[in-house]
């Protein structure tokens, strides 16, 4: 544990068995295999960015959060209703980018849940609208300190303020995992002070002309790098780090011990393609404790 940790983080960041609490990035090497894979992908399988418009621009503030949705059909479910409530209720201005198939079908409860917004078009996965959101920060409120969440995740649940604020690292990740590398998970992470030149630093993933358009992609050539790429420039850690295993997934393998310790989300896909992780109505009797409307399978 490193010594810049608060004792407010500490009594949040509660410890669970077999992970690492409150860890500070050490970078670690991917296999050649991984490394051969990572290269023809990003070579292959790069788009064009997608298009996007800002329909409510940001404005200077010292804190923001940020929440990409993806809405296909141009409405919200209520998981997603929860989360913008949740994150509205934090105090702190708003930014939503919302993928549709055009500006035309964004939900119209956004304009008013919103307080900066952002519509973008179907292509391109997660990294591509935290690069547009993070642009609108770095140029209109540098220096602000930023929780990036995309809705693969329920929550957040709890004071997510206290987290934020007691963060020692500019970049957070809630959990961190040594599959393929060392890296944060980036279904949600904080960065403190952002501005112009972490952007550029994290332009090798946070691309400013491309986007993936497949998950296996954007992990390998995006996510797995993102933390190792940060730590160059900036200090980077995470509040819980699966390093008992190289096959372990927090977010998979224990999510009611996180829950319990103090994590602020739980993943979707408990409920649907990653089910076979965890029994259902157990996870689904923790998001009813938790105030969460009860999920179907997905």
């Amino acid at each position: 544990m490193d010594a810049s940790v608060s004792d407010d983080l500490t009594r949040l960041v509660r410890p669970v068995n077999k992970l690492e609490r409150l860890w500070t990035f050490t970078p670690s090497d991917a296999s050649l295999l991984w490394k051969l894979r990572r290269i023809w992908r990003f070579s292959r399988r790069r788009r064009a960015r997608p298009t996007h418009h800002v329909l409510k621009p940001v404005f200077q503030a010292p804190r923001w959060n940020i929440c990409f949705l993806f809405s296909p059909q141009g409405d919200l479910s209520a998981s997603q209703l929860y989360s913008l409530h949740a994150l509205r209720s934090a105090g702190v201005p708003l930014l939503v980018i919302v993928a549709t198939k055009d500006p035309l079908t964004i939900p119209p409860d956004l304009t008013k849940l919103s307080d900066a917004l952002i519509w973008k078009g179907l292509s391109g996965y997660d990294f591509s609208a935290y690069r547009i959101g993070l642009e609108q920060i770095a140029e209109l409120s540098p220096g602000a300190d930023v929780l990036m969440m995309n809705d693969s995740v329920f929550g957040p649940f709890g004071d997510i303020e206290r987290l934020v604020a007691a963060t020692p690292w500019r970049l957070a990740g809630f959990t961190s995992s040594a599959v393929i590398e060392n890296h944060i998970q980036s279904y949600a992470f904080i960065m403190k002070s952002f501005d112009a030149e972490l952007l550029e630093n994290l332009s090798p993933v946070l691309l400013p002309h491309h986007a993936f358009d497949r998950a296996a992609d954007v992990i390998l050539c995006q996510e797995v790098q993102l933390a190792r790429i940060a730590a160059r420039h900036v200090t980077v850690g995470s509040f819980w780090h699966g390093a008992a295993r190289s096959d372990l997934d927090p977010m998979l393998n224990m999510p009611l011990e996180l829950i319990d310790a103090g994590m602020p989300f739980l993943k979707k896909s408990l409920f649907g393609k990653m089910r076979s992780f965890q029994d259902s109505e157990v996870i689904q009797r923790k998001l009813i404790e938790l105030g969460h409307p009860p999920q179907s399978a997905l």
